[in-house]
């Protein structure tokens, strides 16, 4: 990236007027973010705790990839070790310093736009930066370090689904992590959650109840609950209207709702985080 860089740079020198100044204002963004991947790099270095959490990331993703594949029906591709993309892991380089050190200055006031083609893997590389600071919280202050971490935003509803589905994934990926691991990431569960509005899903407990109650009676409903199956194994969470062979996977608890797995052989059999 850095002869490509200096390329550019080197390409600019006989621009005059308003192209000189276009091309002058481009190259110094280049070598920001040049300077950022280094110094994502430096920071791995001298924070073990940042170290820790690059790596343990690393296998979250790795976990969580494979899974998606799994739901998507690409058991062929299961033996095959996900590898990042260039561009991915300068994107993760160039953002870690600024997202995990909040003394880091004028890098945390930037905005990094991803621009990539529809199936490159720009959901990965975010994703996989959400995974690095939901564990680096966790081993920088133990005490304090669960809660709510990344906000996602998504303008399109069936983004918002299709996006929702992978990040349960990482989520579940996250929080096995955490199980084998609960010594140094804590005994508080790694959990997602979606907000959507009440035109789509209940707004309060006592409707999500309602619902329940709905979908036990087998009945067609308007609003739904937005997980219809384990992110995790891909088993039907909410069964089709009239299939009573299906075990559905949500349950009242106390004044509300919660989510597992009816499958007996999945991790998350107990509950969906």
């Amino acid at each position: 990236y850095e002869g490509w860089v200096e390329e550019q740079a080197a390409a600019c020198s006989g621009m005059k007027g308003d192209d000189a100044a276009i091309a002058s204002r481009i190259s110094g963004r280049q070598r920001r973010a040049l300077r950022r991947m280094r110094d994502g790099l430096a920071f791995i270095g001298r924070d073990e705790k940042a170290r820790q959490a690059f790596a343990l990331a690393q296998e979250a993703m790795r976990l969580q990839m494979l899974h998606v594949r799994l739901l998507q029906g690409n058991r062929s591709t299961l033996k095959t070790v996900p590898r990042w993309r260039p561009f991915q892991l300068a994107f993760m380089l160039m953002a870690l310093e600024s997202v995990l050190d909040p003394e880091c200055g004028e890098d945390r006031k930037l905005v990094d736009l991803l621009w990539f083609p529809t199936g490159g893997g720009k959901t990965e590389a975010y994703l996989a930066l959400i995974a690095v600071l939901a564990i680096y919280r966790r081993l920088r202050w133990p005490a304090a370090g669960s809660g709510t971490s990344v906000i996602m935003r998504y303008t399109l509803r069936l983004l918002t689904a299709q996006q929702f589905q992978r990040a349960t994934a990482l989520i579940c990926a996250l929080e096995l992590t955490r199980r084998r691991k609960p010594e140094k990431l804590g005994y508080e569960p790694i959990t997602g959650g979606l907000w959507v509005g009440s035109a789509s899903t209940p707004n309060t407990n006592r409707e999500a109840l309602e619902l329940l109650d709905q979908i036990r009676r087998g009945e067609r409903t308007e609003k739904g609950l937005f997980l219809d199956q384990c992110p995790w194994c891909g088993t039907l969470i909410a069964p089709p209207p009239g299939d009573g062979n299906l075990k559905l996977g949500i349950r009242a608890v106390g004044d509300g709702i919660e989510f597992f797995c009816p499958n007996p052989e999945c991790e998350f059999r107990d509950r969906l985080p």
